[in-house]
Formats: C-alpha cells, sequence, structure tokens
C-alpha cells in the first residue's frame, strides 16, 4: 500500500511519500450495506473538504479493485492545460482534509471500490501500517450493518460504537460514552468487541447470546476487514473508533445525512451554513441523481 500527496496543482510531492505534517486524526469508510458510510463520506467532502473539492492524496493498494472514473465533484478540474482544462479522475482510493472547529484537521478518506475476495486481512494490516508511518493518532471508521439482524435490544436507535482500549483516554472516546445517540454494541463485551467473540459464520436465533447480538454482523467473524482493524490498532496502540449504523437497503440518502451529522457532532467539524437558504444543508455529489435510477414513469400509475 502506498499513500501519494499532492501539491495545490495536482501533482504528486516528489515522490509522493513527503508531507510535512502528520495526518492526526482520520474518517474512512468500510464498503457495506447500502454502501451508507462512503455516501457519508461524499456528504463530508463534497460539502466541507478543504482546498475545495480537491484531494489532497490518494492510495495505492493491491487489495482493493482497481478502477478509475471521472471526478464526481462539480468543481473538480485539473490546472489549465494547452489552453483548456481537463477533467480529473479519481481512483478508488482518495484523501481529502475536512477542517476542524479548533483549527485542526481531520484526514478524511474515500473508499469507491470494494476489497478483493480473500484480502481483506491484508488491507486492514497495510491500513493499520500506513496509520503508523503517516503519524495517525485517532482514526474512525464508518461502518453499516443490516438493520433486519437487529434484535430487541438494538431498536432504542440507529447507532452503535466499537473502540480499542486506548480511545478511552482520548477526549473523543469520552465523548462517545457520554453521546446520548450512540451505545457501545451489545453482546461483545465492553469495548463491543473482544477476541472471544469472534466467529467462524453468521450468528442464529438459536446461540445463546442471541438476545443481544445482532444477526448477519459480519464484521466479527474471523479474519474480516474490521475485526483485523480493531486487533491490530489494539496491538499497536492506535486509537480507533467504530461507529456502527444499522440501516436497510434502498433510497439511503437520509441515513447517509444521519451518518454525516454523527461525525460531524463527534468530531466537532462545523458544518457550512452558506450552501443554501437551510443553515445545516449538505451539497450532493451530482453523483447521486443516478443511485436509484430515473423516477417511475407516470403513465404506470
Amino acid at each position: 500500500m502506498q499513500l501519494r500527496f499532492f501539491e495545490e496543482d495536482g501533482r504528486a510531492v516528489g515522490d509522493g511519500s513527503v508531507r510535512r505534517n502528520p495526518l492526526g486524526s482520520i474518517v474512512f469508510p468500510a464498503v457495506s450495506v447500502g454502501n451508507v458510510p462512503q455516501l457519508a463520506v461524499d456528504l463530508l467532502v463534497h460539502t466541507l473538504s478543504e482546498p475545495r473539492e480537491r484531494p489532497i492524496g490518494a492510495v495505492h493498494s493491491d487489495a482493493v479493485l482497481a478502477c478509475v472514473g471521472a471526478a464526481e465533484f462539480v468543481n473538480a478540474e485539473a490546472p489549465e492545460s494547452a489552453s483548456k482544462k481537463v477533467p480529473r479522475l479519481s481512483p478508488c482510493l482518495e484523501l481529502f482534509s475536512v477542517p476542524a472547529s479548533d483549527d485542526s484537521t481531520f484526514a478524511v478518506l474515500q473508499q469507491r471500490a470494494p476489497v478483493l475476495q480473500g484480502m481483506a486481512s491484508a488491507f486492514a494490516s497495510d491500513m493499520v501500517k500506513m496509520f503508523v508511518e503517516h503519524g495517525v493518532n485517532q482514526a474512525v471508521l464508518l461502518l453499516s450493518s443490516n438493520a433486519a439482524g437487529r434484535r430487541d435490544v438494538h431498536m432504542r436507535n440507529a447507532f452503535r460504537f466499537m473502540t480499542t482500549s486506548s480511545m478511552a483516554e482520548t477526549e473523543l472516546g469520552r465523548k462517545v460514552h457520554m453521546s446520548e445517540h450512540l451505545q457501545v454494541m451489545e453482546g461483545f463485551g465492553p469495548l463491543g468487541w473482544c477476541p472471544e467473540t469472534a466467529r467462524g459464520s453468521v450468528p442464529t436465533d438459536d446461540e445463546v447470546d442471541s438476545v443481544t447480538q445482532p444477526r448477519f454482523f459480519a464484521a466479527m467473524r474471523t479474519g474480516a476487514y474490521v475485526r483485523t482493524l480493531l486487533e491490530q490498532c489494539e496491538a499497536a496502540g492506535l486509537a480507533l473508533l467504530v461507529l456502527v449504523s444499522f440501516v436497510h437497503e434502498g433510497d439511503n440518502a437520509g441515513d447517509a445525512i444521519r451518518f454525516a451529522e454523527l461525525a460531524c457532532d463527534l468530531l466537532n467539524i462545523p458544518r457550512r451554513t452558506s450552501v443554501s437558504s437551510s443553515p445545516n444543508s449538505w451539497m450532493f455529489p451530482p453523483s447521486w441523481a443516478c443511485v436509484l435510477g430515473p423516477p417511475p414513469v407516470s403513465e404506470l400509475y
């Protein structure tokens, strides 16, 4: 895995590996149910990123499906070249910067392609190595899980969290535990996960602990991407917070908005007030117009 940083004009900084300051804090999604984490990151990047909608770097990983596409952001154009502007291309892993209210910044990594089959554990290991190499002191992973797998104890709200032990020592960790919108993931210990609860398959209703552990929660399987991240961040002493949103597949724009709002509240990320007449509105990427295709033909009704 290699992280390459960009100059303001979009060119790589030397060989791309040099950066003046450590990343500090990073927010990134897991490709999961309804693509809600990726959609939430879309909102953060499209509405709040500085410099405006331009990546500060890109990540190459052999564990992620290789793909490239036209940049989805309105202002995402390369500098003038040969008397014309050339539209920018977006790779599958791009890094952006989002300002926080205390004059610090958060790195936001967008992932637009899934991890290759059998490579989840290796990808998680590479991510942790990259965090350590580039000075990440706390990481926030956005994850969605199938709402159909909830138990009765999960019905109070849609959000849960899991953390490494070192997160409890941070301001963010204390804020998470005090939040009225969040609860630790039930059935997996005080941190929301523990080695004893690793699973080799999807849990069933017949299991002893079925009243607390959600069904279809693949993140706790042995060798799963999220579980490996937790295990390796714990071993490295890295503060990792996993925010979990229970969602159904369909039109997940509302789920993404609520997830992005939760992230902003926890991370002290100020929301723009000038994007429209509504003070808490979000700017949607143009690609969202095609997420569910065109509306139904009115003549059908």
